[in-house]
């Protein structure tokens, strides 16, 4: 079957509506953040995330813990606004309700990033495991019912006996990425986290699960998920348990763009607009709303410098914003608040205050990858999103693991060897600012390990790839 971009590019991916329901959804988001309301709240993320970036504090089981109960208590005052306000919206005519309700949720993702990032700092930026923690649905609110709050005090009273052996711990629930289990404890960081699940009147870990194995007893859905979870982290796999993919950890020094990112931001900082084109494949803009008026049209409608029949991706600080607001989890991105960027580029990053907008031309990009010797292709499945719609971002670009997510097809021409990627790919250079040459280095690694095997000892080309040297990028 011939690639479905191809065939769906004949209705264009620039279409009106397109534009015009991603133009509004972003003019929404600016609505909901222009608000002195939500700033108050975000001057004290500001002082958060200062914290959770202490060494003295992050480096002491104590102090790593004392960060997340704070988080804790803002989300407890914080999150039943949103219900309360969603609520109202349903039962009233009056929109600005529900604009509060989503005001409020942004300020308790905003909380729950900087728990994210303690968490990719506690696992030693392992994409691999970290993703695997992700697999899951999206945690529920922390203010809640009696019963739900006394398995709250259950996590409290267990994270403290790990704590008292001198371990760290995190709790999942504060946090928008990690879904399996309750708790993750390591002895050190960058350790293979032990996953835990909280009830008011047991713990449930690996071993307890294992022992009902054993006895061959009935496993619930959420035992059976952690205990795949675990297993695979251990194993060094991903993906679905039955047919899992390996994890392939290379060495290599890291290339990135962030470098044009800090300037584009400092520019903007300074005349209200920033811009880099880095590579021919990539076009970075940010904006900084308070020193330039501009609408939003003129930059997201554009895709400068690329050609109008130029495919393109299009990655923005404000579709993220949107999707959270939606409760969506963009699964297996780096949290802004590690970014390498100083602390108040990473909150304004975060929260809106600055506009960063990306354009990803895949016409260059495969162009590029043609002159070192790969073929890109990407065949979505006709029940998935529109490519049409995919281009404008959305949850589309941060799916699963699975085999079905791989979409993406990455041939070599010389050797024939083919290797199965996720839109993650995409993610990797136009959200985390990864250049293609940093990307093909683990296919390089395994095309080579494969071509010097017999065919028949050739295995999966659906390999996970993770750069161990990429924890020295972020922050």
């Amino acid at each position: 079957m011939g690639s479905n971009v191809s065939r769906r590019k004949k209705k264009s991916s620039n279409s009106p509506r397109t534009l015009r329901e991603h133009l509004r959804k972003l003019r929404y988001v600016s609505k909901v953040i222009s608000n002195e309301y939500y700033y108050e709240f975000v001057d004290h993320m500001k002082l958060m995330m200062k914290m959770s970036l202490d060494p003295e504090l992050i480096n002491d089981p104590v102090g790593h813990f004392d960060i997340q109960k704070a988080i804790y208590i803002a989300l407890e005052q914080s999150e039943p606004l949103i219900t309360k306000g969603r609520k109202l919206a349903a039962e009233s005519s009056d929109k600005s309700l529900l604009v509060q309700a989503h005001r409020n949720k942004l300020i308790a993702v905003g909380y729950r990033e900087i728990a994210d990032g303690l968490a990719w700092r506690t696992l030693g930026y392992d994409r691999a495991r970290l993703r695997i923690l992700a697999e899951a649905n999206t945690p529920g609110f922390i203010s809640s019912p009696d019963g739900p709050k006394i398995g709250r005090a259950a996590e409290f009273h267990y994270a403290h006996n790990v704590m008292d052996n001198g371990a760290f711990v995190l709790m999942h629930d504060v946090t928008n990425q990690f879904l399996v289990g309750d708790l993750s404890m390591v002895r050190k960081f960058g350790d293979i986290p032990h996953l835990a699940e909280i009830k008011t009147n047991k713990l449930i870990t690996p071993s307890t699960i294992s022992k009902k194995i054993d006895k061959s007893m009935k496993l619930s859905a959420q035992e059976y998920r952690l205990f795949q979870a675990q297993l695979l982290m251990e194993k060094d796999q991903i993906g679905n348990y039955d047919n899992p993919a390996s994890v392939r950890r290379i060495r290599e020094p890291v290339s990135t763009f962030h470098d044009d990112v800090r300037q584009c931001i400092k520019d903007a900082r300074k005349s209200g607009l920033g811009h880099a084109q880095p590579a021919s494949y990539i076009d970075i803009e940010v904006v900084d709303f308070k020193k330039k008026e501009i609408d939003l049209s003129m930059i997201t409608s554009r895709e400068k410098p690329f050609s109008d029949d130029t495919e393109t991706l299009f990655f923005s600080n404000y579709d993220y914003l949107a999707m959270k607001m939606d409760s969506l989890v963009m699964r297996g991105k780096a949290p802004y608040t590690i970014y390498p960027y100083s602390p108040e580029d990473r909150i304004d990053l975060m929260t809106g205050g600055l506009y960063l907008h990306v354009v990803l031309s895949i016409t260059q990009l495969k162009h590029e990858l043609a002159t070192k010797g790969w073929k890109l292709d990407i065949d979505i499945p006709d029940d998935r999103k529109p490519y049409e719609d995919i281009r404008y971002g959305g949850n589309e670009l941060f799916r699963g693991s699975s085999e079905r997510d791989l979409v993406v097809t990455l041939s070599n021409i010389d050797t024939g060897f083919v290797a199965k990627v996720g839109m993650e790919m995409f993610t990797r250079i136009g959200a985390e600012f990864m250049t293609i040459e940093d990307i093909l280095i683990p296919y390089v690694s395994k095309m080579e390990h494969d071509v010097a095997l017999p065919t028949n000892k050739r295995k999966s080309s659906f390999i996970f790839p993770v750069n161990d040297e990429e924890n020295k990028i972020w922050d």
